[in-house]
């Protein structure tokens, strides 16, 4: 079974000459869990441990899963512990109990502050406008709408917020709203079946 592996792999960790080297284990593991260069990382891990690449894969995946699933289950220490079974080795038991439960707080802060979200609307500000000029001589004095809208976008460092201008038709505004107006019926019809 799945926890039996884990359990196998975790065992290396007795290999240790001191726990001070389980920790460092750990946060290594948290620092590479997004990685998917599994030989890399587990050769790094064999090598502090003095095992095998094979088992030091093996651990690395161990490591980064426990660590995943308590990140993101936010797990008690209680609970971190009640993840091994009765069997397992109840001194490392209670060794990557207290090794989790002392980073998860301030890994699931990492963890949040990490995640990707889209750009956030700040303001929105519109004008109607009359074309006096254009290429096209059709074109002249047709009202159009002049758009602007203050984005915030969190994942950049400097300057965050920037403002997006556009221009629509009297048809491409119809459009917008008609798309805008069906996005507000789907919430709408989302919301009442989960209330």
């Amino acid at each position: 079974t799945g926890m039996a592996a884990r359990e196998k792999s975790l065992v290396l960790l007795l290999k240790a000459p001191k726990k001070a080297i389980v920790n460092e284990l750990f946060m290594y593991s948290f620092e590479h869990r997004n990685s998917n260069d599994i030989e890399t990382h587990g050769a790094e891990v064999a090598k502090r441990l003095e095992v095998s690449e094979p088992e030091g894969e093996a651990l690395f995946c161990s490591l980064k899963g426990l660590i995943k699933e308590c990140v993101y289950e936010n797990y008690s220490n209680e609970e971190i512990s009640g993840l091994f079974s009765s069997q397992f080795h109840k001194a490392l038991n209670q060794l990557v109990t207290n090794i989790i439960g002392h980073h998860l707080p301030e890994w699931r802060r990492e963890v949040k502050g990490s995640q990707i979200s889209l750009p956030q609307l700040e303001e929105f500000d519109w004008r109607v406008d009359i074309k006096s000029a254009s290429d096209l001589i059709g074109q002249i004095s047709v009202p159009t709408v002049l758009v602007a809208m203050k984005v915030n976008d969190s994942l950049k460092e400097e300057n965050p917020s920037e403002i997006v201008n556009f221009e629509l038709s009297k048809e491409s505004l119809s459009a917008m709203l008609e798309g805008l107006g069906k996005i507000r019926d789907q919430l709408n019809a989302v919301s009442s079946k989960s209330s």
